[in-house]
């Protein structure tokens, strides 16, 4: 009876002491669990921590990009205006020279005045054109029909400059001088 006595204590012992083993190894996984899930939060606080400086610092350079943007921006306006205020005087400087100069080459000036009217008077029907009397002279001995591509009849008007032209056909009056042509560029560059 004793060694029956032995035996059951050595196995409740060897029971007892794998219990005690099998809830100490499953307390030490617990314990391992939750100390490694604690480590991973503070890591991904940390993380996040970094990630959300990241995203301030780069907040905080587009804002300031958007700034420097919008500084540029209103420093270049001015500067586009000025170029404009000087670009349409100067462009209608440089056509008021070529111009000039083309002034001189009378007969041409005179065919392009010519030109110019037939251009815009409706077809179909005869019409007078005012000349300068330069200009006159200048087409003395040409065809002006074929040029034009109907009848005219040419009259001198002192009042015109040279390579400029007035027309008439019927109730349409077509102003072809060359300042009101000047004055139409000019209105548009400074439009």
């Amino acid at each position: 009876m004793e060694l029956a006595f032995e035996e059951a204590v050595e196995l409740a012992r060897a029971s007892a002491k794998a219990e005690g083993f099998a809830a100490g190894y499953a307390n030490g996984r617990t314990r391992a669990a939750d100390q490694v899930r604690l480590e991973l939060e503070v890591e991904l606080a940390s993380l996040r921590a970094a990630e959300l400086a990241r995203m301030d610092t780069t907040t905080a350079l587009l804002t300031s990009l958007g700034r420097l943007v919008d500084e540029l921006e209103s420093r270049m306006v001015p500067t586009y205006e000025q170029v404009a205020d000087r670009l349409g005087p100067a462009a209608y400087s440089i056509v008021e020279a070529i111009l000039g100069r083309e002034l001189n080459l009378s007969k041409e000036l005179a065919l392009d005045a010519v030109r110019r009217v037939c251009k815009s008077a409706p077809r179909g029907s005869d019409f007078t054109v005012w000349l300068n009397p330069a200009a006159i002279d200048a087409l003395d001995g040409l065809d002006l029909t074929s040029i034009a591509g109907r009848p005219m009849r040419l009259l001198a008007d002192t009042s015109l400059n040279n390579g400029d032209a007035l027309a008439e056909s019927g109730a349409t009056r077509v102003d072809a001088r060359l300042a009101t042509s000047l004055g139409r560029v000019r209105e548009m560059l400074e439009a």
